[in-house]
């Protein structure tokens, strides 16, 4: 299901339209806002045995049910193998994109977090699109753009997606049945990202553990360090925690830079929280400071060989 985005549907759909579309895409944005559905439903209108022109529209011909299977020989999606997007996937690329059409109008390769190639990987895919071979269409789906090397980045058409409006989100909620008041606290928490908003209603249970994070979260904001550092450890021993944790707490904080501004009311504002007593314990400067090295501390952890313990405790120790 797609939501929002209506402007860059009509981009894609026009492309398609007048048989002019490129031959290398690049979709970034923030996670889970729908960047990898949109370009695996233009790979289905590329692609399609129908008239249609309207990208993401149900339809059940051979040729969609053959992408979502993973089976169309003229689609290849590619991700992340342990961590990283290796030379060997991109070779195998290669070849796969030199091979003649089966059926569609085009060979269409989604490389989903292209953010995740080695050097050896990123080389090998700017070969190929300085020379692309017949009628070929990348898209590299990407959160972080800027891990990307700049010629592959000035090779792409770069369509640019940002958070959908939480109006847009629980609108979309309501027609899949839910209530009222589930729909808005979903749209709400969901942070504009369409995908996290589905996962929710979908499994009542994730969301739920994700409240009672973030009320961890918030109890933690407020605790001593050692505390604090009792967190980090038992964390640090799950790295699959660590970047829901280090998403939260930017949340929180952010949230609470937002309020003292005078911008918006808390995401979580059904928690039982003191939230004037929590607002006179930060300067806007200290809740800058703070988001800012959340961030840093989020790059360090995922892209570098940094102790996943220190660095939290480091954070913990300059969030105050």
């Amino acid at each position: 299901m797609i939501i929002g985005h209506q402007s860059i549907l009509r981009i894609l759909e026009r492309s398609i339209k007048k048989d002019s579309f490129s031959h290398a895409y690049l979709f970034a944005g923030p996670e889970k806002v729908g960047k990898r559905t949109i370009a695996k439903e233009f790979a289905k209108l590329l692609l399609a045995s129908h008239s249609s022109t309207k990208i993401g529209k149900e339809c059940h011909c051979r040729s969609c049910q053959d992408i979502e299977k993973g089976i169309h020989p003229d689609f290849l999606e590619i991700k992340a193998k342990e961590k990283e997007i290796g030379i060997k996937q991109i070779r195998d690329l290669r070849r796969y994109l030199s091979l003649s059409c089966h059926h569609g109008r085009a060979k269409v390769s989604v490389i989903d977090k292209a953010e995740k190639m080695t050097k050896e990987a990123s080389n090998a895919l700017l070969k190929t699109l300085e020379e692309p071979k017949g009628r070929t269409v990348l898209i590299l789906v990407t959160s972080l753009p800027n891990f990307l090397l700049a010629t592959i980045v000035s090779r792409c058409q770069i369509i640019k997606f940002l958070g959908v409006s939480s109006f847009l989100i629980e609108e979309s909620l309501l027609k899949l049945g839910a209530e009222k008041k589930l729909a808005r606290e979903i749209s709400k928490i969901s942070q504009g990202k369409p995908g996290k908003a589905l996962e929710f209603f979908s499994n009542p249970e994730k969301l739920k553990e994700e409240k009672k994070q973030m009320e961890e979260i918030i109890s933690l904001s407020q605790r001593d360090l050692v505390k604090r550092f009792e967190v980090v450890e038992k964390i640090s021993q799950n790295p699959s925690q660590i970047k829901n944790f280090l998403s939260l707490w930017k949340i929180w904080f952010r949230d609470l830079f937002l309020v003292k501004l005078g911008i918006e009311e808390l995401t979580y504002s059904n928690l039982e929280i003191n939230k004037d007593k929590i607002l006179r314990q930060f300067s806007l400067f200290d809740l800058m400071r703070i988001i800012k090295l959340t961030e840093d501390i989020d790059y360090f952890i995922s892209f570098t060989n940094v102790n996943p313990r220190l660095a939290l405790e480091v954070l913990m120790l300059n969030a105050k």
